[in-house]
């Protein structure tokens, strides 16, 4: 399997399994897989085997990678998938630390003005990878939604509201699934 593929492909894993083993309420933040009342039970899964490695490769993702404004489209929005995955989920396992992943993960969220700025209309980056990086961060969002400022989380929301329009009134019909999965965590998120 091509190593690029392998890399954009495992982090969904984490929200996948998420999913299906803890399922959240939608009463508070977060909801959307997980609420903060799971946090032990989740901590207490990362302790050993595949949860621990998955645990620990996001703490790496996020000691060793950061968000870069200036590089390309394509390097944005994976960068951006990655912190956001690994990040929400770095933050719920390890919450020692959890200061800096809401920082790491705030800057790569700040990242959607530039990547809706800079989209390209009916281009695969735009669409798949982006799709799966602003799942990622919808995701992410709702994890750290309560460690923002009221203007953070404003501004944030603004953005990817933004992209989430995009994804809805320019759907490509080679892509549907995607973009309807984007929108559709943004209006889960919201509550619409």
């Amino acid at each position: 399997m091509h190593r690029k593929f392998q890399q954009r492909s495992f982090w969904p894993l984490w929200t996948v399994l998420l999913g299906a083993l803890l399922v959240g309420s939608a009463s508070a933040n977060p909801f959307m897989i997980v609420s903060e009342s799971e946090y032990p039970a989740m901590r207490e899964l990362a302790s050993d085997g595949r949860w621990r490695v998955m645990k620990t490769d996001a703490i790496n993702y996020m000691n060793n990678y950061s968000y870069n404004p200036t590089a390309s489209l394509s390097a944005r929005v994976d960068r951006v998938s990655g912190l956001a995955g690994s990040g929400a989920l770095a933050y719920i396992l390890d919450p020692d630390n959890a200061s800096y992943y809401v920082a790491k993960i705030k800057a790569a969220l700040d990242g959607w003005e530039g990547i809706y700025n800079d989209r390209v209309v009916n281009d695969y980056t735009t669409y798949i990878y982006g799709g799966s990086a602003f799942m990622h961060s919808v995701l992410a969002l709702d994890v750290i939604r309560d460690e923002l400022t009221t203007a953070e989380l404003a501004s944030i929301e603004y953005h990817m509201n933004n992209m989430a329009e995009f994804f809805y009134t320019t759907a490509r019909p080679n892509w549907p699934p995607n973009a309807a999965a984007a929108f559709g965590s943004w209006a889960t998120y919201r509550g619409d």
